[in-house]
């Protein structure tokens, strides 16, 4: 087969793979605001609402994977008879925990046409790689290496939660105000659309907030989903 040839056929099958392919959303911010359960809670909804959807986090919590060994390592080294991990280290073992969950959960199921509701994204690796003092040359070359790993996927709308009451600490105070600034930088590339929300009250007010601001992605999800007939 020739090059030509065969660049037509990658991007015949490159555009069979967007026509079926889900839509990412992405809860982050600090620990506390309640990101696990708006995740959960709004996966829900939309599986109610008709629209096919699953959860999944990182650095990743299922049984028998990296990434689940991964989140053990990093929460409780002493239990491996590890005394102490250097950041970098550890940010690198949590990149490709990240990796793990993409390739395995996130990807397969974008590709299958459904929604995923992501429980964070490359950003806490800036944010609490440098609270952590991981150099930020070494965070950036690890964010590159996790963003080749997404294929070009981007997530369809990113949620920035906040909540008061998580910021009981100086360290979550700071952690607040890096994400508020990676938000501002990120927000003048245009990608991925960027909402903050303040998840203060009942938990149900959070979600039907999350899915008004979803509404003109569900409304494509829709307009996709009758496309794929002719994919």
């Amino acid at each position: 087969m020739v090059k030509s040839e065969r660049r037509e056929s990658v991007r015949a099958r490159s555009d069979r793979e967007l026509c079926r392919l889900g839509s990412l959303i992405v809860f982050e911010g600090v620990d506390g605001v309640g990101k696990t359960t708006l995740t959960a809670l709004v996966a829900h909804a939309l599986n109610r609402l008709g629209h096919p959807t699953t959860t999944a986090s990182f650095p990743g919590r299922t049984a028998g994977t990296l990434a689940a060994h991964v989140y053990r390592l990093y929460h409780h080294p002493s239990r491996f008879g590890i005394r102490l991990v250097r950041p970098g280290s550890m940010q690198m073992l949590v990149t490709a925990a990240h990796i793990d969950v993409i390739e395995t959960e996130v990807l397969p199921a974008l590709r299958a046409g459904k929604n995923v509701v992501l429980d964070r994204y490359w950003w806490s690796t800036l944010v609490y790689g440098r609270k952590a003092g991981a150099s930020r040359k070494l965070l950036e070359q690890l964010v590159d290496l996790e963003q080749q790993a997404w294929a070009n996927v981007s997530p369809a709308s990113l949620f920035l939660v906040n909540r008061r009451s998580a910021l009981d600490s100086p360290d979550a105070v700071a952690l607040s105000r890096r994400y508020t600034r990676l938000a501002k930088a990120e927000a003048g590339h245009g990608r991925p659309p960027i909402v903050s929300i303040r998840n203060e009250g009942p938990k149900a007010a959070a979600v039907r907030e999350v899915l008004e601001r979803l509404q003109p992605i569900i409304a494509r999800v829709n307009r996709d989903r009758r496309r794929r007939h002719s994919c």
